[in-house]
């Protein structure tokens, strides 16, 4: 720590921290229009300036490190007079009248400016008017009729011309007209996203700030570019160049509200402002989730509109016959009591079945579960997303005896080497993706990415092994065992030595601890392309596919001489764990020989990356499948051996990291919704039978979430009696004799439980719709409604608030003591669970299910899903045609290979079916999937997808469907430039703020 003196104030701070940071920090105002907190200091708005005793001259603050004893003042008549200066040349670039006016403030809407012809934008015609950072910098810095430059002409209002404005994509607006080229938004994509949306172009007078594929005629827009649209850039945007474009007219909020994303399992903190009850702009919250921080993706951001309140229930519903009609609450709560309470009279009380959901809080699946067993008697209650969830947890518990590991995401930030098993994680978990960027680009880490399609984060891998579909679990198998044998203690010189015919991925050896490490590189070397030699460049990321097409594997990375086995620490505690020898002899599916030799050099850099950890953690990341329960148990298996084996006993579960798909797997499971007496599947099979009767369902949307459709759907009409309690008239909600409805997650008081148990509270943001309630109050009023005509008592059924219900579930013991003695609904924002080191370690039988290889001559592929970055899921779930606002997700994807023997081309319509269904949908010609392999997004068309999969367990590794080509095409989606110019006419189209401009310049255009 440093002792330094603020304008005469003592000011304790860390020593060495940047001197801007500690000055805003201790409450003094400092302009700092180019700078990032936490960013490396870019000294191009020069506005920072500060005078430091015993210095030479003006310092710029973002530079200078503080020291013990610093002496420093920010407010002087010399700093003051400096800093004018310099903003007012940062001014000269923009429409900056209204910045240096004293009348500002005066002026009303519809005034015209009788101060200055020259005047086209204006302050009070802005729509970042009072949220933008240059207007209160040139108010604290007492701009008002600063005029350094008198009569000479700003060379913003000299230009002949300025710049259109990119508006073309539904969530993000350039403007480059505000633009003060402080080139905040760069480094924040490349720096804090890791994606490298935005450039400088240009150089001298003409440097700008420019997305997409530019060219000599005109800068791209954003949608052409690789922009995900996170929103980070608007954050940082100290202007209105960069702006929300939904709302952001109305973005001026009367309140803002902490709360937690609900769209996948990393539980990103929020705000959301509001005005007039409805949210009109949403920003991270840095203080709620240390692993979020700085970063929401674009489902956090923007999709809090992608349906309106008119899409949204306000009324119970109650069906009589083939009529649908409104209710009020005390008929409909009455109606579902007696219809609940005649089913258990008639056939007992396991003839009532429930489902919870992940899209549900954790104290609303934890009433859902007391419902079911305490007040009707049944224990067949789970969840759409319980038989992945519970193949999860079973491997967990078989390894470790638990499936809370103790871990925290935040290592992926400084982790020396990361593992990542996923289909494409920066597609199904966007900020958890930007944090193992974090990773690799700032601690480092060498990382090793399994799966079987391209993602952006293979661009970041040093080893990518992509095995065929299904073979993921086998893959990270054969890895384990290669880094198992690469570490074993030395055989004694008598011992058989393995047969030369063995497969080459089991003869992995260790490179010698005193080889160099390999070094990082920024960008990943495809299969195919020339690269630099080995002398040049040691690690080349490894794409390994089937023998037979594409050509062979590229090359693996160089460690060194001739690999020596070596033993460390881990690995002779991993020997003697239980599974030791099973681990090493369990035999999985055959593996293509590219990806054989692939895993020797995956093998050798888990291995040396075990030498870092003194630097480090690393990270062993799975994202499992969404509906492949086998499988996601398989690869659950698979990982924490891998973890295990690598890492040692001691921290191999510490670092074992499970992202689940939906928003809060962890929090219904830690609630009771965990299919312990009848699960998921047994339920519709009964149902189907007519044993199940009758189902109450909350927030679950079984037709658009579970696999295959007709199966589901034939089940759910068996019913005699379903309620839905739900926010959106969903598929399964039009089939409900009854739905009561829920209000939006943004609405509801609740927790969630993140990946890495952290408790996340969601906050009441917006109003209820109409007369929408909150799930946890509707489960309560009819609990109290069904154990009176039960006789059951329901003394403890009368809750006032979700914390009350979070109370009673952490004194519960079937939570498991997992959340502690608190209110963690009112207290513990953030905060992860209690956690421990788990009961047990043991290796486990991986029994990595056999795949079938498909021919790739003739319409057999093997079918890929999961969710996508771009479309929302609540549009999806009511087959919205704009569920995806940017087009980017309504294809299959196939591989060139299987396009050119199928002579089809992009947007033609394929039709995808097996033995359960069939849908169709256009094509896009991709390397990003396997010859052989179709991937289908799992929300397209509301989940259309799942009426080609099977319900059995079994026969979803891998699954085979059949492609043949309609013959028809589908039309491209509309250019969104072109939709939106005028058709041509032979004349210019000239802007009216050029029109203005020229005409008080005196310069109209002809």
């Amino acid at each position: 720590m440093a002792k330094v003196y603020i304008n005469g104030a003592e000011v304790d701070c860390p020593d060495n921290a940047p001197l801007v940071e500690v000055i805003k920090n201790a409450g003094t105002w400092i302009s700092n229009l180019c700078y990032i907190d936490g960013l490396p200091p870019y000294a191009g708005c020069r506005s920072c300036l500060v005078e430091i005793e015993g210095a030479r001259g003006l310092q710029l603050s973002c530079t200078t490190p503080v020291r013990e004893g610093m002496v420093v003042r920010t407010n002087s008549e010399e700093v003051a007079e400096a800093r004018r200066m310099v903003i007012s040349l940062i001014n000269a670039n923009h429409p900056d009248r209204c910045l240096s006016c004293h009348r500002r403030i005066k002026c009303k809407p519809g005034d015209i400016c009788l101060r200055d012809d020259v005047v086209t934008h204006r302050c009070l015609t802005c729509s970042k008017n009072y949220r933008c950072e240059l207007q209160t910098t040139n108010e604290l810095a007492e701009m008002q009729q600063y005029e350094p430059f008198t009569g000479e002409e700003r060379s913003y209002y000299g230009r002949p011309y300025q710049p259109p404005r990119d508006v073309y994509n539904p969530y993000l607006e350039f403007d480059p007209q505000m633009c003060i080229l402080c080139t905040r938004c760069v480094r924040a994509c490349d720096d804090l996203h890791n994606t490298q949306a935005i450039t400088l172009a240009g150089k001298g007078w003409q440097t700008r700030i420019a997305f997409g594929a530019a060219t000599s005629e005109r800068d791209g827009y954003v949608h052409e570019s690789n922009c995900d649209f996170c929103g980070t850039c608007i954050d940082v945007c100290p202007t209105a160049a960069l702006m929300e474009h939904p709302n952001k007219w109305v973005a001026n909020t009367s309140s803002w509200t902490n709360t937690a994303c609900n769209y996948c399992a990393v539980g990103c903190s929020l705000r959301m402002g509001t005005k007039n009850g409805k949210t009109v702009i949403v920003k991270p919250d840095v203080a709620g989730n240390d692993f979020s921080r700085d970063q929401i993706c674009v489902r956090g951001r923007f999709h809090y509109d992608a349906i309106s309140d008119a899409d949204r229930l306000g009324r119970p519903i109650r069906r009589r016959g083939e009529v649908i009609t409104n209710t009020t609450w005390d008929s409909a709560l009455d109606h579902v009591a007696e219809r609940l309470a005649a089913t258990i009279a008639a056939s007992g009380p396991e003839s009532v079945a429930f489902l919870g959901s992940p899209y549900a809080t954790t104290e609303e699946n934890y009433l859902l579960g007391r419902l079911a067993r305490e007040i009707v008697g049944s224990d067949a209650l789970d969840s759409s997303a319980g038989p992945v969830a519970s193949a999860v947890a079973a491997a967990l518990n078989d390894a470790l005896g638990t499936e809370a590991l103790p871990n925290n995401m935040e290592d992926f930030r400084g982790a020396t080497t990361i593992v990542v098993c996923a289909q494409d994680i920066e597609q199904t978990h966007p900020v958890a993706s930007s944090r193992l960027k974090d990773g690799v680009a700032r601690a480092g880490a060498h990382l090793v990415y399994i799966s079987p399609r391209y993602g952006e984060l293979c661009d970041f891998a040093h080893v990518w092994l992509q095995p065929p579909p299904g073979l993921e679990a086998a893959t990270v198998l054969a890895l384990a065992q290669a880094v198992t044998r690469s570490t074993a203690p030395p055989e004694p010189a008598e011992a058989e030595q393995p047969d030369a015919a063995e497969p080459a991925v089991e003869e992995t050896a260790v490179p010698p601890a005193a080889s160099a490490e390999p070094p990082a590189v920024e960008t990943a070397t495809p299969v195919g392309e020339e690269s630099a030699s080995s002398a040049d460049i040691d690690i080349r990321t490894v794409k390994a596919i089937s023998p037979g097409v594409g050509g062979t594997a590229a090359p693996g990375f160089t460690l060194g001489p001739d690999w020596a086995p070596t033993a460390s620490s881990g690995a002779l505690s991993a020997a003697s764990l239980d599974g030791y020898d099973a681990l090493l002899a369990e035999e999985g599916p055959e593996l293509p020989a590219g990806l054989a030799e692939a895993i020797k050099d995956a093998a050798g850099l888990l291995v040396r990356g075990r030498e870092r950890t003194a630097q480090g953690p690393m990270a062993f990341v799975l994202a499992p499948p969404e509906v492949d329960a086998l499988s996601a148990g398989a690869q659950t298996r698979a990982l924490v051996d891998l973890a295990l084996v690598t890492a040692g006993p001691g921290d191999g579960p510490l670092w074992t990291h499970i992202l689940p798909h939906q928003p809060n797997v962890n929090g219904m499971r830690d609630a009771g919704v965990r299919g312990e007496g009848r699960d998921f599947t047994a339920i519709l099979e009964a149902a189907r039978s007519g044993e199940i009767k009758a189902l109450v369902c909350l927030r679950d949307n079984p037709l658009f979430l579970a696999p295959d459709t007709s199966f589901v759907r034939e089940a759910l009409q068996k019913l005699d009696f379903l309620v839905v309690v739900d926010e959106l008239l969903s598929d399964t909600a039009k089939l409900a004799a009854v739905v009561l409805p829920d209000v939006s997650v943004w609405g509801k008081d609740g927790t969630i439980v993140s990946a890495d148990r952290r408790l996340m509270r969601q906050e009441a943001a917006v109003a209820p719709v109409d007369e929408a309630r909150p799930a946890w109050l509707i489960l309560t009023q009819l609990a109290a409604r069904l154990g009176d005509r039960l006789g059951k008592d329901t003394s403890g059924w009368h809750y006032h608030n979700a914390a009350a219900v979070m109370d009673d579930l952490a004194k519960d013991p079937i939570s498991e003591g997992r959340f502690g003695e608190d209110s963690a609904c009112e207290n513990s924002n953030g905060l992860r669970q209690p956690a421990q080191h788990p009961p047990k370690v043991s290796l486990v039988p991986v029994g990595s299910p056999a795949v079938k290889t498909l021919s790739r001559s003739g319409d057999q592929f093997t079918l890929l899903t999961h969710r996508g970055q771009f479309t929302s899921f609540e549009a999806a779930a009511l087959r919205k045609p704009d569920a995806d606002r940017l087009h980017r997700e309504e294809h299959a994807l196939i591989h060139r290979f299987d396009a050119g023997r199928l002579a089809a081309a992009d947007y033609d319509v394929a039709r995808i079916s097996s033995e359960r269904g069939a849908f169709t949908i256009p094509l896009r010609v991709s390397d990003d999937v396997a010859p052989g392999t179709v991937f289908v997004p799992i929300f397209y068309q509301g989940g259309m997808v799942m009426g080609v999969l099977s319900h059995e367990p079994s026969e979803l590794v891998a699954p085979a469907v059949r492609l043949e080509l309609t013959g028809e095409r589908s039309a491209p989606p509309a250019d969104p430039v072109a939709s939106r110019q005028p058709e041509a006419s032979g004349q210019e189209i000239i802007p009216l703020e050029r029109i203005l401009s020229a005409t008080a310049s005196g310069r109209l255009p002809s």
